[in-house]
């Protein structure tokens, strides 16, 4: 029996501060706690501008430089709401905070990678639309028109085309135990997108991403 802590819900939200250091320590040892005072109104992931509206004051600001993660999605499908899952969305959102910090050349592209890891019965969230066509949907008690979270593999997929080294990976054992083949696989209609991968083992990519210091995030409630 193996032993994996777990981030549950998390997500890395991402300020750029001038001047703040990642540095947990300075060189006389002392902790130093990141915070900032007073506190400074800074752009937030998925909501950039933080509007005068909702303004939210940030005592501890991230600035990160390198950014290695592995989304573990054996929970991909917990939604926040009815449409929206909540592993894709904190993907897409923390991308998408990666993307900006790219452009302004606060991070190196080369030091970015995030990993989404499929397993279980919620891997089928990577299978096409004919599988999901085979399927019936609960709320309406008739097949699914196709993969319903379609919009989301696409806003996934499309990522790594703008910059940010992204990949969405199903375990080759879940396919095995479900009888799905490569074939069954979701492919973006636009050909230039990433495609997704089949690892060997989910438990053992994860395994070896966390010995390669990814970080090791599972989203889900």
């Amino acid at each position: 029996m193996y032993s994996m802590k777990k981030v549950v819900g998390a997500l890395v939200v991402i300020g750029a501060v001038a001047g703040y250091s990642n540095s947990f320590a300075d060189s006389s040892d002392k902790v130093d706690p990141g915070t900032i005072s007073p506190c400074q109104y800074l752009p937030m992931v998925g909501n950039p501008t933080n509007p005068t509206t909702q303004k939210v004051c940030v005592d501890v600001p991230v600035n990160l430089t390198k950014a290695r993660v592995v989304f573990n999605m054996d929970e991909a499908s917990a939604m926040d709401g009815p449409t929206t899952p909540i592993g894709m969305k904190h993907m897409v959102q923390l991308a998408g905070a990666l993307k900006s910090r790219i452009a302004q050349g606060l991070i190196e592209a080369e030091d970015v990678s995030i990993i989404g890891v499929f397993h279980g019965a919620d891997a089928s969230m990577l299978l096409n639309d004919a599988y999901w066509a085979t399927q019936i949907d609960p709320s309406t008690g008739t097949n699914y028109v196709g993969n319903p979270y379609k919009a989301w593999l696409e806003q996934l997929l499309a990522i790594e085309k703008g910059g940010v080294h992204l990949q969405l990976e199903i375990c080759g054992v879940t396919m095995s135990s479900k009888g799905w083949k490569n074939s069954d696989l979701y492919v973006s209609p636009d050909a230039t997108n990433s495609k997704i991968l089949v690892n060997q083992g989910a438990i053992g990519r994860l395994i070896a991403l966390e010995n390669a210091k990814f970080a090791y995030i599972q989203p889900g409630k």
